[in-house]
């Protein structure tokens, strides 16, 4: 079974972030698709060690 995640954007962590952050220790080959990520913010700091792949029109 195939299984990506998905965020409308990672700029700060907050709930929402945390939440993907369990979802991301329950599937860690799953991908995390997200519109922004900011590389330097809080949120991708916690996510580091996923994968993000953030839209091109980001």
């Amino acid at each position: 079974m195939k299984i990506a995640l998905v965020h409308d954007y990672l700029l700060e962590a907050g709930g929402a972030e945390r939440v993907l952050r369990v979802l991301a220790d329950m599937y860690p080959t799953a991908p995390i698709y997200t519109a922004l990520a900011k590389k330097s913010g809080s949120a991708h700091i916690t996510l580091q060690e996923c994968d993000i792949r953030e839209s091109k029109w980001g």
